[in-house]
Formats: C-alpha cells, structure tokens, sequence
C-alpha cells in the first residue's frame, strides 16, 4: 500500500466517523472540550494572538472548535483530501464568532503545506499514530512550529490489559473473521445491543439471589452506557489500517529526533456520558497501579516546544 491510498483510506475510514460525531451535538460537544488552557499548562489569555494549525482536523473539525472557543486569533485545519470540507464549512459557520479566524486547507502531515516557522501553536490529536511514516510527520511538525512555539500531539499508548486486548486482539479478529468485522461496520448500533440484551435477560436463571438481581440491574444499565459515542470509539480503534501504540520513552525519543527542545505529558479526564465514565479517572491518573494494569503507557498526550 501506497502512503497516497494509505493516507486517503484513512481519511474515508474517518470520514464516516467524523460526520456521525458533528450530526451528534452530545458528542460533539465532548470532543470539541478536550483541550483547555489549564491542562496544557498556559495561561488562560494565551491563544489570543496565537496563528493555530489543526494538522489532521478531520470532519467535525473538533480540535479547530477547541482553539476558536479558546480565543484563537486563527486556525488553520487541515486534513488529507477535500471530503472533509462539506462537514467541516458547516460546522465552523454555525459559530458567528468564529467567522473570518478559520481556514480549511488540503495536505498531509509527511509534506505539510506550510512554510517554516508558521505556527505559534501545532494541535495533532490522534493522527501521528495511523500516518504511514511518524518520523517524518512530527519533523514536519517541528517544521512548521516558530521557535518557542508549542505543539500538543496525542497518540496511544502501549501495553496494558485493556490496550492488548482492543488493539491486539480485536484488531486481529476484524482484520480475520467476517462476522465481526461485519458487526464493526454495519450491524452494530444502539438498538442492536438493546436488543441482544433483552434476549440474554430472560435467559439468565433467576435464582432469587443478589447475585442475579445484581446481574439483571448491570445489564440494565449496559442499555444506556453503549450507545452511539462508544460504538463510535470501537470502529475507530478496529477500522484504521494503521494504528501504532507508543511507550512514552519511545515517543520522546521520536520528539527529539524530530527537532523539539523539550517536552511534557499532560493528563486528560474526558467527560462521558457511556461506559468509559467508568475508565476517565484513569485515563487521568494514568500512573496510578490501575491504570498501568489496565492500559500501560496509557494515552500520551504531549506539550512539545521547539
């Protein structure tokens, strides 16, 4: 495979994704509030004259929303192809204080196409870790970034009991069994998993226990907790045709080869309304035993500085 149709592949694979978020305000709301002022550790004013790039934006261009809605004085977004533009024009136009601080550009992240020292402020969430050549993107990051300027990249982690699962082991089976591969693509929805939980509940024996009664109310709940935003984060990490796993000493190597000066892990606790409720705490408190049982490295989400 080419990195031309890798890269266009996985801007279809998004793509899908992408619209499905920006047509869901729920989720659309949660993954335009990924990012404040706070967490990235600058003072709240700081975007205000700052010139943004948002390098594999994606549809519903949430990180662009992110850094408008921070103060940005302007963003560039920037995705693979075109397919991105229809979504994206509507969802920036429908914010009246955004109008004239947004761009859409077409480029990759092996040759942005921007010249050096553009940018005050580089977003790449979610992007370096599916690009054919990772190296060569975060060079090209480090490229386009003024001396001093800041660039916030998230990747996955590696390792993990969960990680290895989802990442090894489902991945594996999508890319070798029909069915669920099938279920990824098309068949899993909302009422589907109703659906399957209303023929599994009669068929557990009601002993009259805590234990069955305890049973019944988890999958009750199960009902709600697996909708839409977590049937969305499962064909994110099954259908991208690359999906890398980082340790942080490794990531931090690759800064450095790259041309950043410095670096720091920041933490991030998304707000859900699904069952990764349940996992936010430790996506947060990513060194605690849990966490490090549960998901090694956990996400990296990195301030660099050139």
């Amino acid at each position: 495979m080419t990195t031309d149709h890798l890269d266009h592949q996985t801007r279809a694979v998004f793509d899908n994704i992408h619209i499905e978020q920006a047509n869901n305000p729920v989720i659309l709301n949660r993954v335009r509030r990924l990012i404040t002022a706070d967490q990235l550790g600058v003072p709240a004013d700081y975007f205000k004259s700052r010139i943004c790039g948002d390098l594999g934006c994606g549809s519903a261009v949430p990180g662009t929303a992110n850094l408008l809605d921070l103060g940005a004085k302007y963003v560039h977004a920037m995705d693979v192809n075109n397919s991105f533009t229809a979504t994206a024009t509507r969802v920036l136009e429908s914010e009246q204080g955004f109008q004239g601080r947004w761009q859409l550009d077409v480029g990759t992240l092996a040759a942005l196409p921007y010249k050096d020292d553009f940018f005050d402020f580089v977003l790449c969430q979610g992007v370096v870790h599916s690009v054919d050549d990772d190296r060569k993107a975060l060079s090209e990051i480090a490229r386009v970034l003024k001396k001093g300027g800041l660039a916030n990249i998230a990747v996955l982690g590696s390792g993990g009991l969960m990680t290895r699962i989802v990442m090894d082991a489902m991945r594996d089976e999508y890319r070798t069994n029909d069915a669920f591969k099938a279920l990824v693509d098309r068949e899993m929805t909302p009422e589907w998993i109703k659906q399957q939980i209303d023929w599994l509940i009669p068929q557990i024996d009601d002993d009259g226990s805590a234990s069955y009664r305890q049973c019944i109310t988890l999958l009750e709940s199960l009902r709600n907790l697996l909708e839409q935003d977590f049937i969305l984060t499962v064909r994110d990490r099954m259908q991208a045709p690359i999906y890398r796993t980082y340790g942080y000493e490794e990531m931090a190597g690759l800064l450095g080869e790259a041309g950043f000066s410095s670096w720091r892990r920041v933490a991030r606790k998304p707000t859900y309304r699904n069952v990764r409720k349940i996992l936010a705490p430790l996506y947060h408190h990513y060194d605690s035993p849990l966490a490090k049982l549960m998901y090694g490295d956990g996400a990296l989400i990195l301030v660099a500085a050139k």
